[in-house]
């Protein structure tokens, strides 16, 4: 796992999200990592929890892709979001953070991968 402070996480990380039973989709645009040419192919999610008290910790880290990405996720969104990643994640816990780590395999065959975090919130 790549350290938490990284050239590859997203800009508009961290994100905060209220607990519980919310559900939210993210997207990542992609477009700056692709050639004029390329499309998107194959697109890969992961979601790791952790206390943001012990992020430095690698072993603090647990792999919830399965419960907290909903399913159909990652999928390549469509009308206003087309030609994105997108990812909905829901059953946050309160106090944790979640590392979301995005990736696709280009056209060309590059594989670009990116983060965010989100901070849960009661």
């Amino acid at each position: 796992m790549a350290e938490l402070v990284s050239q590859r996480e997203l800009p508009s990380s961290p994100v905060e999200q209220l607990s519980g039973s919310d559900i939210e989709t993210y997207y990542w645009d992609p477009s700056g990592e692709l050639d004029v040419s390329e499309s998107i192919t194959l697109p890969t999610a992961k979601v790791y929890q952790y206390d943001p008290g012990n992020a430095a910790s690698p072993s603090a880290y647990t792999d919830v892709t399965s419960t907290v990405l909903l399913a159909g996720s990652p999928f390549i969104g469509v009308g206003a979001h087309a030609n994105q990643i997108g990812v909905t994640v829901q059953n946050l816990v309160p106090q944790k953070e979640y590392r979301v780590e995005l990736g696709f395999t280009a056209s060309a065959n590059h594989k670009p991968e990116r983060f965010f975090r989100i901070m849960c919130q009661l």
